[in-house]
């Protein structure tokens, strides 16, 4: 069956209205528009600010995570956050954030992360396939590495890396699990 133009219109208009319908209703329903405005500390002291920040994840992530002891106890939650509150002061910022990181993937929930990429990104993508991974994109300064097997980093094994990031990757599923890898490789220090 071949469709007029009168048609074509017509279906395409019933289209154009479904996707409006759908934004405005993502935009109006409240399980989809749950952004948060973090408080401002007004201290200029790090350690505050840095508590203050934590205590807002601690009591703020349970109101607008859907389930978030789904899988953790909010005792756990809760005594895991105490914990790194508690020792700020002897963490530099970025070992902070690794440690909130390692909270949050405690979770088991991959679409609630902190993000810990910082700077220093390689300009390579990985994936991996099997057990093995590859470069799977990168600019075209590196295009010479595109398909080829990441064998090691910095002298280090696939495996002993791969220990080493487990803490940050969630454990929702395999899918989930390997992607968050090969994601990570991206962000190693390059010392």
């Amino acid at each position: 069956m071949k469709l007029k133009k009168g048609g074509k219109v017509i279906i395409l208009s019933v289209a154009i209205l479904i996707v409006t319908g759908i934004v405005i209703y993502i935009n109006l329903f409240p399980r989809f528009n749950r952004v948060t405005k973090s408080p401002i500390s007004k201290s200029g002291d790090r350690n505050e600010s840095w508590k203050s920040d934590i205590e807002f994840v601690k009591t703020e992530l349970p109101k607008k995570h859907k389930n978030l002891f789904f899988s953790k106890s909010e005792s756990d939650f809760n005594n895991d956050m105490d914990s790194l509150i508690s020792k700020i002061e002897e963490y530099t910022d970025e070992e902070i954030k690794a440690e909130l990181a390692k909270v949050i993937v405690t979770i088991n929930d991959s679409h609630t992360m902190v993000d810990i990429s910082g700077s220093l990104i390689y300009p390579i993508t990985f994936f991996q396939f099997e057990n093995d991974i590859y470069v799977s994109d990168a600019s075209l300064d590196y295009k010479d590495y595109w398909g080829k097997k990441l064998v090691e980093v910095n002298g280090y094994s696939i495996e002993e890396i791969r220990s080493k990031l487990d803490p940050f990757v969630s454990k929702d599923n395999k899918a989930i699990t390997k992607n968050q890898f090969s994601n990570l490789l991206r962000f190693l220090s390059r010392s």
